[in-house]
């Protein structure tokens, strides 16, 4: 079976939630299982725009340039 784990991007700062997606990706690969492991990438969060506006362009980053 293939799975992929849709994670937390690395920019948010989140730790719990990529040790537990790698927890499950280790087990299911022990079980036989191929899983990649899918986050967002930086585009628009690495602008230099002022602090209010950052958490803005990582929405971007998740929800509009990564949904598509």
């Amino acid at each position: 079976m293939h799975i992929v784990i849709f994670t937390h991007p690395p920019f948010l700062g989140s730790q719990s939630m990529p040790r537990f997606a790698n927890m499950l990706c280790r087990g299911m690969q022990k079980r036989g299982h191929e899983v990649e492991i899918w986050t967002a990438k930086t585009k628009f969060y690495d602008w230099q725009v002022p602090v209010g506006l950052k958490k803005w362009m990582g929405y971007i980053d998740q929800y509009i340039v990564f949904s598509s």
